[in-house]
This record gives C-alpha cells, sequence and structure tokens, in this order.
C-alpha cells in the first residue's frame, strides 16, 4: 500500500523500501522486490556480506544499496560501549576498513551504492534515543573532521565509480550459472567425513537438528564428505550398496529441508590417490552410480569430482581422470553444477594446470587453504607435527602479505579463466592456540569473501572443529569468526 501510493503521487522517482537490519528470509526478500525498486541491508561487520547481496539480487532482480556500516575507534575518546560494530584500534584501522569495504562493495554489480553512519560523532554521554556512544561519525562532535579517514574518503570515493563500472563491464560473465550457484553456496561447513552412520544409521553422532543448527548459525550448504569406495563397498559389478544410497538421500533430504545447498564431496582421496589407476575403473563405475541415484535432484546439490588428488597423479593423468568422470557425469546430469580442483592437494598454486572446458559454464574451481601449514596443522600426527606445537599467528603485516599473495594467484587465475572460485576446505587444528585459530580464520574468510568466493569451512565435528559433539555446543569463537553476527 505504502509503495503505491508514493508513486501515485511521485511515478519519477525510486522507492528503496525499509532498510533491513537483518536477513529477513528469501520469502520476505521476494515479496518486497516486487514493490521496490532497490533493496536496502545494513551491515556491520568488518566486511560487505557479498554472497548475499548478490543473492538478493538473484532472487529479485533488483539492485542493492548497503544503508549503514560504519567502523569506530578505541583511540577516539568515546566510550564506543553502544552501538553496532566491534570497535578497531587507530583511526589509520577505520580508514583501512572504510576503504576495504567500500571496493568489496564496488565490485559487485548489482550494488548500487553505500551510506556510511554517521556524519558526526556521538555525544560520549549517549544520545537521548537509546544511548549510544560511539565514534561513528566523518566529523567529530565540535564539527572538526578525523582527517585520517575524510582522506582517505576523498581518494577512494573519487575512483569509486570506475571501479563499479568495470564491475558492470563483466557482469555477464556473473551471470553464468556457475557464478549464480558460487553465490548461492556463500558460506558452508564440511559435514559426515568419518561419522559411524554411514556404517550403521542408529549409531552416528549426526543428527537431524544439526542440520537445522547449521541453517540457524548462518551456514549456506553443507559439503557431504562421502567415501563411496569405503563405505558404498562397491561390488563386482561396481555396484555400491543400497544402505550408502539410503543414508546419502537422508543426509541429502534433511539438508534441502533446512534450506541448505549440497555439495556431494567425493572424498576417497586416501582410497585412490596412492594408485589411481587401479582404482579408476571404481571411481568411475561410482560417479556412473552416484549421478545416476541424483539425476532428479534440484539444482542446489552440486558434484565435486574427487578432494585432494594426489600424491601419485601427475598434472596430466588428473586432467584425464577428472574429464572421464566429468563425461560420465554429464551423461545424466549435462547441467548440474559440478566443482573440480587441480591436483597436489588443491593447492592454491595448482591452478595454472587446471584446463577446464571452455563450453562447460556449470563448473565451480576449488582449492583447499591451509597456510601457512606449520600453524593450521601443528600438532597434527598424520602429518609429522605431532610435537610441532606453540605456532601463534598474530595478523602481522607479513603474516596478512603472505595470505594476501596466496590468494592473489587464485583471483588472478579466476579473472582470466572467467571461473567462480569454492574454497572447499580451511581450517586450523585444536593444538593452536585458540586466539590465533579465530584470527586467522575471520581474516581468511573475510578475504575469500571479498574477492566474492564461496568457502566450506574444515569441519562440523570429529577434529578443526566448529560444533562439539560431546557437549552438543558450538565452539562460538571460532562459529562467530566464520560467522560475525
Amino acid at each position: 500500500m505504502a509503495s503505491e501510493a508514493i508513486r501515485r503521487a511521485d511515478p519519477n522517482h525510486l522507492v528503496l523500501g525499509c532498510r533491513f537490519a537483518l536477513y529477513p528470509g528469501d520469502t520476505v526478500i521476494r515479496a518486497v522486490g516486487r514493490y521496490f525498486d532497490v533493496i536496502s541491508y545494513h551491515s556491520y561487520n568488518s566486511m560487505p556480506p557479498a554472497e548475499r547481496l548478490r543473492w538478493i539480487t538473484e532472487l529479485t532482480g533488483k539492485p542493492t544499496l548497503l544503508s549503514e556500516f560504519s567502523f569506530k575507534v578505541t583511540d577516539s575518546g568515546l566510550p564506543n560501549t553502544k552501538g553496532a560494530a566491534k570497535p578497531v584500534s587507530t583511526q589509520e584501522d577505520r580508514a583501512k576498513g572504510f576503504a576495504g569495504y567500500v571496493e568489496a562493495l564496488a565490485a559487485l554489480p548489482g550494488c548500487v551504492g553505500y551510506h556510511w553512519f554517521q556524519y558526526r560523532d556521538q555525544p560520549k554521554e549517549g544520545r537521548r534515543l537509546d544511548g549510544e556512544n560511539s565514534n561513528y561519525g566523518v566529523v567529530k562532535i565540535d564539527g572538526s573532521p578525523w582527517e585520517t579517514l575524510t582522506a582517505r574518503m576523498k581518494e577512494v570515493n573519487a575512483g569509486i565509480e570506475a571501479r563499479h563500472a568495470t564491475s558492470a563491464v563483466t557482469s555477464s560473465s556473473l551471470e553464468a550459472p556457475a557464478f549464480q550457484q558460487n553465490a548461492r553456496l556463500g558460506r558452508g561447513v564440511n559435514i559426515l567425513g568419518w561419522d559411524a552412520l554411514w556404517q550403521n544409521r542408529e549409531r552416528g553422532q549426526f543428527k537431524e537438528h544439526h542440520f537445522k543448527l547449521i541453517r540457524e548459525a548462518g551456514f549456506q550448504h553443507v559439503r557431504i564428505n562421502l567415501h563411496p569406495l569405503r563405505d558404498g563397498k562397491p561390488d563386482a559389478a561396481g555396484r555400491l550398496r543400497d544402505e550408502f544410497f539410503k543414508t546419502l538421500d537422508w543426509a541429502v533430504d534433511q539438508a534441502l529441508a533446512n534450506q541448505l545447498l549440497v555439495i556431494l564431496d567425493f572424498h576417497d582421496d586416501l582410497a585412490i590417490s596412492p594408485d589411481p589407476e587401479d582404482k579408476r575403473r571404481e571411481f568411475l563405475d561410482a560417479w556412473a552410480a552416484i549421478a545416476e541415484h541424483s539425476k532428479s535432484r534440484p539444482d542446489t546439490v552440486l558434484f565435486e569430482i574427487l578432494n585432494e588428488p594426489a600424491p601419485k597423479f601427475t598434472y596430466e593423468s588428473w586432467q584425464e581422470y577428472w574429464q572421464a568422470a566429468l563425461a560420465l557425469i554429464r551423461k545424466s546430469n549435462p547441467d548440474r553444477t559440478v566443482i573440480i580442483g587441480p591436483a597436489m592437494w588443491n593447492g592454491v598454486g595448482e591452478l595454472d594446470h587446471l584446463k577446464l572446458p571452455a563450453g562447460d559454464t556449470h563448473i565451480i574451481a576449488t582449492v583447499h587453504y591451509y597456510n601457512p601449514f606449520p600453524f593450521t596443522h601443528q600438532g597434527t600426527p598424520w602429518t609429522g607435527q605431532k610435537d610441532k606445537v606453540g605456532v601463534t599467528w598474530s595478523g602481522t603485516e607479513s603474516e596478512l602479505q603472505a595470505v594476501e599473495e596466496d590468494l592473489a594467484k587464485v583471483s588472478d587465475w579466476s579473472k582470466r579463466n572467467n571461473r567462480p572460485i569454492y574454497i572447499g576446505e580451511f581450517g586450523s587444528y585444536e593444538k593452536a592456540d585458540l586466539r590465533s585459530r579465530v584470527r586467522w580464520t575471520a581474516y581468511v574468510a573475510r578475504q575469500f569473501e571479498r574477492q566474492g568466493w564461496s568457502w566450506g569451512y574444515w569441519q562440523f565435528a570429529d577434529n578443526f572443529a566448529v560444533f562439539e559433539m560431546p557437549t552438543q555446543k558450538w565452539v562460538e569463537p571460532i562459529r562467530d569468526a566464520l560467522i560475525p553476527h
């Protein structure tokens, strides 16, 4: 009614609608898309919700406006005890935060603008409405500018339209099916790899309510770690046992019922990689069976050909191996989104050896990120680092630069090859100190999002875990690092 009243009185101006402080759900977004010209959204996280904004545009066909964001600083002389956003340390950090935030927004073709909150600092005594007392201002309470911030704002804003125009030029590639699917994947978590339910459903730790918990926490997909050769127990004719498919169907049904996208990840790398040729027939037969069984599933179910192919795969043999599997999959699933990574454990430096078919627009490229390895895998007995502990990650300039250089390689490959990127695994083992784990997790996750990549954290339970099965509680610092609230 309000939208219609506005248009009757003034048909020549945009209706920006209400400004959502929290995501109201797909049903609401679809509904308001019929009446609003722009969908307005607030976010006070350290980086914008790129996947969310892309998804809103995909659902509605309407552009988005980031209608509130800000950074406040502990050295401002204000209490900063009330109001959104966690304080940063210095005005220089604040200026860097602004620059990174709006540059990430400018990379989104569907985002048409942003509003900084707000012009003037709040009073230290707290504003009358609700007591907010934070350093949100471009200027201080006396009207004098925060010069470090305003200088950076002038610099960034001067070039932001040109930056956004560049993203608009390349937006046609983002309309390709794989890019749309990648935006929908967003944030996810690996599940079920070593759960006993594959042998006996009654003994399984993972239950129906865990899917609901995952969705409520803010995750958008699950990467189901399948071991078809281990758990499917193929017979001489290559047929997988019925119980394997019953468990698989239960997991997929539960995920979809909770509005989670699903990646069926062929995780039998430990069985295949030591002697790929010996396992080739079993591998291809298993994929033929899974693809045929799943062909009627919606497009919210994706396939991943093989986790971390190594060490006996060469670049050439892996290229031929996945091509054979993809050809089988395409017979029954011609438009299914398929995820493929490079040889050598899906390493971030190996993408140049991955040659994807130019005519297939339903492929997402994947890499895994565990750098620096001595930090993320300290104390892990299976990597020979059982006694190598005490490695910290403090977010020093050199540490941040190392991450950025790693990811720049991936970004460059993605742009040159016009392929979306899925970070299928990243995480740190529990032997690392929790503060370092949280710091590293938050930083790399935001960097992935800044690039517009989807990601799947390793993993829900067992080790590297974000959820403790014995206590049935989230590891809240890790969960909140992944999905800031």
